[in-house]
């Protein structure tokens, strides 16, 4: 019980912020109250909490600098909301996403897909990945709100892989310079050391524009999870005490 009273006692030291802002005063006896009512109160702050970092999230946040490697001049970091004001609903959302080297769990982050979308004169699938952000440590579940993290276009099953493959590694040398090559992958970098990067699987080419910060976005996101995680499974201890069920 005084686990709980202790729990108790921080977020009651919360509320009183909380609460001015919301012109709602929530009040409770610990000695007396059950944990129900002690749950009920926590979850109550939780949610005024992220409620009220969403707002500041909103009004204060910046998207990256502007660099020469960027999605259609959009840099990385921009939310979602503004991404789609510039280029339009996408055609498809998605609550997972797997790629090949930055994982973005369904837990930490969505993908929108773009089908026909037109890249140097090929029709291609633009899928944005994004990523919660976190706020004081606490990750925000808004769709609105996630950050552009990096974007994968998708040439798929043409004909000629190569020849197109070709073709777009000029236009970008072009526009880029010279580029490296990784294992097999091209890859261009600028001032900022974001990327470009493109690849040849069978008939398909895929380019990727990734942040510099893209890695590190979603590692805080990875460890923002976790810690949401343990304080879920702290509660389900304090719950379960006494519980020996199959043991």
């Amino acid at each position: 019980m005084r686990k709980v009273q202790r729990l108790a006692a921080g977020l009651l030291a919360l509320s009183l912020s909380i609460a001015c802002a919301q012109a709602e005063i929530l009040t409770i006896d610990i000695d007396q109250a059950s944990y129900e009512e002690i749950n009920t109160v926590y979850q109550q702050l939780k949610q005024a909490r992220i409620d009220k970092l969403k707002e500041i999230y909103a009004a204060s946040y910046t998207p990256e600098p502007k660099s020469d490697i960027m999605l259609r001049l959009i840099p990385c970091g921009t939310t979602r909301s503004e991404v789609e004001q510039q280029i339009g609903l996408p055609s498809q959302v998605f609550e997972y996403l797997a790629e090949e080297n930055l994982v973005i769990s369904s837990e930490t982050g969505i993908k929108t897909s773009y089908y026909g979308i037109q890249l140097a004169g090929y029709s291609a699938t633009a899928n944005i990945n994004y990523v919660y952000p976190v706020v004081d440590g606490r990750m925000l579940h808004d769709k609105d709100l996630a950050s552009m993290a990096y974007v994968e276009y998708v040439l798929w099953n043409v004909g000629d892989g190569n020849m197109i493959a070709e073709d777009l590694t000029q236009k970008l040398v072009q526009l880029y310079g010279d580029y490296q090559t990784h294992s097999k992958r091209r890859v261009w970098y600028d001032n900022a050391n974001n990327e470009i990067e493109m690849r040849i699987y069978s008939n398909s080419v895929y380019i990727y524009y990734i942040s510099r910060n893209s890695e590190q976005m979603i590692n805080v996101a990875e460890k923002a999870l976790d810690a949401e995680l343990a304080e879920q499974e702290e509660i389900l201890r304090l719950q379960n005490q006494n519980n020996y069920d199959g043991l």
